[in-house]
């Protein structure tokens, strides 16, 4: 969600899941795919995506093992609980077939790979092998 493209990304589902299953979080290179994930984003999404259900973030204590991660430190989680934060970006929608606010790929279907305006990606993204320099953490 925060790049707009899953950490274990491919188009063959069989290396999907494998990647899943398998594999190490990847985030992209900032300096090649101008692309920058915070240090406590990936900390979270490490902990969540942890391999080892016994060592994954909320394992111990549900959800609120999670709302004590640091990445969540500067929301206020009683306001949040409340529904009293107001949200960055509420889409207009004009009636219940509006999809203004999607893509859609050559087939019809719809891309994946959507993300909030201030922060479109290049379309070659999309594409496994962009990412396959992405460092391993």
């Amino acid at each position: 969600m925060l790049i707009g493209i899953s950490p274990f990304f491919n188009h063959n589902e069989k290396l999907l899941f494998e990647n899943i299953t398998e594999k190490n979080v990847i985030f992209p290179d900032p300096s090649k795919h101008k692309i920058l994930v915070e240090d406590r984003a990936k900390d979270l999404i490490i902990k969540l995506l942890e391999k080892d259900p016994n060592l994954r973030l909320g394992s111990k204590e549900d959800v609120e093992e999670i709302m004590r991660h640091d990445y969540f430190k500067d929301i206020d989680l009683n306001l949040l609980y409340e529904k009293k934060i107001k949200p960055e970006f509420i889409p207009i929608i004009k009636d219940k077939y509006d999809c203004s606010y999607f893509s859609f790929d050559s087939k019809g279907e719809v891309r994946q790979d959507i993300l909030p305006l201030n922060k479109k990606l290049e379309a070659s993204i999309l594409f496994e092998e962009e990412f396959k320099d992405f460092n391993e953490n």
